[in-house]
């Protein structure tokens, strides 16, 4: 559903569609990342105003779309994130999302993410600077980090950055299975599997504020979303 309201939402906004929905062909697979490559394949180079445009029908069709109910979130999800916090793991969301549309299916998925740090595409569509920048805002040191993402995209952010990955195939595809990625779960029910998987690494630092904070990055893979 949130790719067809997505490819509406260009539709509506630039009245041509999408070259194409498998994501995995644009150079970044992010909201802000797929509709310029969109427009700049058509002719149309760089378009702030009409993507802000694009930004708002997409938010409202999912508002219109999106009732509040719990089954919207990948199995375990909510439960996960709540008992990471409690057990004094630090979390950072980077998302290929626009924030406000990341921040609406967190919502209606009914996860309460508090103070979480959350970076989104709404200032850079590369998906390595989303995930380098919530290290950033979280107060990470690298070797304490471990990246989560249900998508190819995010296996590829994960080995540039070298960060130990753990896949989440909700939809059973199978396309997570990338030279070097060991650990794909289908969902985040087991929190004690979950925990082995991730070879002690999770942080456990309170967030800071870094020089990423008052950046044009503070608006900038993986929402736990289905």
């Amino acid at each position: 559903m949130d790719a067809s309201l997505y490819a509406q939402a260009f539709f509506d906004t630039f009245g041509f569609p999408l070259p194409t929905l498998d994501w995995t062909a644009y150079r970044y697979a992010t909201d802000r990342g797929i509709a310029e490559e969109a427009l700049r394949r058509a002719g149309h180079g760089r378009a702030n105003r009409s993507l802000d445009d694009m930004r708002r029908r997409f938010i409202e069709m999912l508002d219109e779309a999106l009732p509040p109910d719990a089954t919207h979130q990948v199995a375990g999800a909510g439960t996960m994130f709540d008992r990471l916090r409690k057990d004094g793991h630090a979390i950072a969301i980077a998302t290929g999302c626009w924030e406000n549309s990341a921040r609406l299916k967190l919502a209606r998925s009914l996860i309460e993410i508090g103070e979480c740090p959350l970076v989104a595409c709404d200032e850079e569509p590369d998906r390595v600077a989303i995930l380098r920048c919530a290290l950033e805002r979280a107060g990470f040191n690298q070797r304490h980090a471990v990246y989560v993402g249900d998508g190819p995209w995010d296996v590829r952010a994960a080995q540039r950055l070298r960060l130990p990955f753990i896949g989440i195939d909700h939809n059973s595809r199978g396309r997570l299975r990338a030279p070097g990625i060991r650990t794909v779960l289908a969902d985040f029910r087991d929190y004690r599997g979950f925990l082995a998987n991730t070879q002690g690494r999770l942080s456990r630092y309170e967030p800071v504020k870094t020089a990423c904070e008052p950046a044009a990055m503070r608006k900038c893979g993986a929402i736990p979303w289905k």
